[in-house]
């Protein structure tokens, strides 16, 4: 048996499928799961890496075991368990989430908190009568979005930060050991100082002052036009300007995946609502 997927697959379907499998994962990586869970006593993320290379991968997969965990709890009966579990999960990847100094931090935050825990959630929820309370910590884990839900303002500063203490001070130190006639001939191209000052304006974008007015609005940020290459900035610095420009309107879609994220929360958010207002004579799926 393998952990769940949780964007290819119905978690529940995948743990009674085959029980005692699902049983023996659990318990042989019950120290690894233990420490998935205890990630609720922590406020923030900080990443610590010194080096680019070891960011674009951290093992953040394991983080995601915990929803199997709160599936195959789901499955063997521990209903309320399973159910705070799926809300404990909501509330901690939120919480991470939006206190990530990483971008990668931040985007598993979303994809955690909503198509791990909140879609098990609701997976639970239409096999359970109406009536089945639900744990305090699910009004907690779904209360209305902030501009600290929204915003990739704090991951994008952290982003810009590593980038500066790692690869741009690394290009400055391998220049810095070039001949004058080769350093002089390479900035004609590239010239590094002025390329970070260009990637800091893209990073600054999701930190201005017009920013979180908009998402609380949940008016959706409008993607950048891209400046011209011929302008007098790129005359001796063309390769940092085509950099920056490749940049711009991949991190625009990242601060769209936090918006779409805000609206999923609010859509479970009313799940939950109709769920306590429902008809107890008549299914909840009928009135939905």
């Amino acid at each position: 048996g393998q952990f769940c997927h949780m964007r290819r697959e119905n978690c529940l379907d995948k743990v009674r499928s085959d029980p005692a499998v699902y049983e023996e994962l659990i318990e042989r990586n019950r120290a690894l799961l233990d420490r998935v869970v205890g990630l609720s006593r922590y406020s923030h993320y900080r990443s610590t890496a010194e080096n680019p290379l070891d960011t674009i991968m951290p093992p953040f997969q394991l983080a995601g075991y915990g929803v199997t965990q709160v599936a195959w709890q789901f499955a063997r009966g521990d209903i309320d368990g399973a159910l705070a579990g799926a809300c404990d999960g909501v509330q901690t990847w939120r919480r991470l989430g939006a206190n990530a100094d990483s971008l990668m931090a931040r985007m598993v935050g979303i994809a955690y908190a909503t198509d791990g825990y909140a879609r098990l959630l609701a997976d639970m929820l239409t096999e359970l009568p109406a009536s089945h309370p639900l744990p305090a910590s699910c009004s907690a884990a779904f209360s209305p979005p902030v501009v600290a839900d929204l915003s990739i303002c704090e991951a994008m500063r952290g982003e810009f930060s590593l980038a500066n203490r790692t690869a741009w001070s690394e290009m400055r130190n391998e220049q810095a050991k070039l001949s004058w006639i080769k350093r002089t001939s390479s900035s004609l191209a590239f010239d590094i100082d002025r390329s970070a000052a260009l990637m800091a304006s893209v990073y600054a974008a999701s930190c201005m002052d017009g920013t979180n007015p908009r998402l609380l609005l949940d008016q959706p940020m409008v993607r950048p036009e891209s400046p011209s290459l011929w302008r007098l900035e790129c005359v001796d610095n063309p390769v940092g300007c085509v950099l920056s420009e490749i940049a711009r309107p991949a991190y625009v879609d990242y601060q769209w995946r936090a918006q779409d994220y805000g609206a999923r929360l609010e859509l479970m958010a009313a799940l939950l609502w109709l769920r306590e207002h429902a008809d107890p004579d008549q299914p909840l799926q009928a009135q939905l």
